[in-house]
C-alpha cells in the first residue's frame, strides 16, 4: 500500500501539477537513461540513484494501474513474508538489478526507463523460487515455505513452465508488441526476475519462520 500510494501521488503530481519543462527535469534526474550512464564517471554517478528512483515513476495512468495490479498480486504476500524493511531493501535491490541488466544489454540507448515492473518482476522471481506456496491459514496470505534449491526448481514442472512462458511472453511483447507506441523494457523485466529469484534466500522470513 505504501508503494502504491507513493507511486500514485508522484504520478498525480507529474500529470496534473508540474509544467512540462519541470517534468522533463524530473525525468532527467530520476528516470534511468542508459545513454547518460555511458557519459563517463559523472554520467554513471548521475544514474546510480536513478537506477532505483525510476521504479517510482510511470509513463501513464494505465502503466501505473497495470503495475499496481501485479504489485498487489505478488508484492503483498512477499511483503507479509519478509516484513517491511526487508521488502523495501528487496525492492531497491531488484529495481537496481533490472536497470543494470537493461544498461548491460543496450548501454547507449537514449530510451527513458520508468516503472515498477523491474522490481515487480523480481517479486515474481521470488515467488517462483518459493514454488508459489502460500500460507492459507492466515487472514492475509503470505508466501510460505523455504526457497527451493535449483535442483528442486528444475524438477518442478509447474515452476519450469511458468519461467518459460513468462520469458517467452516478455520477449514477444518487448520485441514485437509495443504498447501505445511505448516499448516494453523486457531487459529490465528479465534482470529483475533473475535478481529476485537468486536474492530471495538472502531475505528470510522474520525469526527464520517459513510459516
Amino acid at each position: 500500500m505504501f508503494f502504491l500510494v507513493l507511486m500514485g501521488t508522484i504520478h498525480l503530481v507529474r500529470s496534473l501539477i508540474l509544467p512540462p519543462g519541470l517534468d522533463r527535469l524530473v525525468l532527467y534526474w530520476f528516470a534511468f537513461i542508459p545513454e547518460i550512464a555511458s557519459y563517463g564517471l559523472f554520467g554513471l554517478l548521475h544514474q546510480l540513484w536513478a537506477a532505483v528512483t525510476y521504479s517510482l515513476l510511470h509513463g501513464s495512468w494505465p502503466h501505473f494501474f497495470m503495475n499496481g495490479v501485479w504489485l498487489a498480486i505478488f508484492g503483498s504476500p512477499l511483503a507479509l513474508r519478509m516484513g517491511t524493511w526487508p521488502f523495501v531493501l528487496f525492492w531497491i535491490a531488484t529495481a537496481f538489478s533490472a536497470a543494470a541488466f537493461h544498461f548491460a544489454i543496450d548501454p547507449f540507448s537514449p530510451s527513458i526507463l520508468v516503472g515498477a515492473s523491474g522490481a515487480i518482476s523480481g517479486m515474481m522471481g521470488a515467488a517462483t523460487r518459493l514454488g508459489f506456496r502460500v500460507d492459507r491459514h492466515r487472514a492475509q496470505r503470505a508466501f510460505a515455505g523455504r526457497p527451493m534449491t535449483l535442483d528442486e526448481v528444475m524438477r518442478s514442472r509447474a515452476v519450469v513452465a511458468f519461467i518459460v512462458i513468462w520469458l517467452v511472453l516478455n520477449l514477444i511483447t518487448g520485441l514485437f508488441l509495443p504498447m501505445g507506441g511505448t516499448a516494453i523494457a523486457w531487459q529490465a523485466h528479465i534482470g529483475g526476475f533473475v535478481a529476485g529469484f537468486f536474492l530471495l534466500p538472502l531475505f528470510p522470513a522474520p525469526g527464520g519462520r517459513h510459516f
